[in-house]
């Protein structure tokens, strides 16, 4: 992808980000997180020439594809555009043969207030913590079925 065209994501992706601006932090995060969807793959939703939402995929994060940011348009949230989203996301993950989808920045801290709406969204969608994790607080969602043989 060219400089211009991630130039052109980034300002899509932060012009989405800014409806939810007061969940993300301070500006200086807003900007860091803008930074930091420039080299991933980034699916986004329109209707017409506007957009949505979006979410940003880190492949091959140890054996899984890492959803290091997903936003709705705060005024389009509850009409199931994050559960598009993340269903683009899982058929990303098998396309590009990994397992799972992950996403590691949602705490298990009960007192993580600004977690628990996420936590939820993510949970009634699938998302479960493994049995083991190298690193920790970790949410998974397998995106095939592993079929075991006797």
């Amino acid at each position: 992808m060219d400089a211009a065209a991630i130039a052109h994501k980034q300002e899509i992706c932060a012009e989405i980000l800014a409806t939810v601006a007061s969940w993300i932090g301070p500006p200086a995060r807003h900007a860091e997180l803008i930074d930091q969807i420039g080299p991933l793959d980034t699916i986004i939703h329109f209707d017409g020439d506007a957009a949505l939402g979006f979410i940003a995929l880190a492949a091959g994060v140890e054996d899984h594809v890492e959803i290091t940011l997903i936003a709705v348009r705060r005024a389009r949230h509850g009409e199931g555009i994050g559960r598009r989203l993340i269903h683009d996301a899982a058929a990303f993950a098998r396309t590009h043969d990994y397992p799972a989808l992950a996403v590691s920045w949602v705490t298990d801290d009960p007192q993580g207030r600004a977690h628990r709406a996420p936590r939820h969204f993510f949970t009634r969608l699938g998302f479960r913590p493994p049995l083991t994790a190298a690193r920790g607080p970790l949410l998974l969602r397998p995106v095939r079925r592993q079929w075991l043989s006797a």
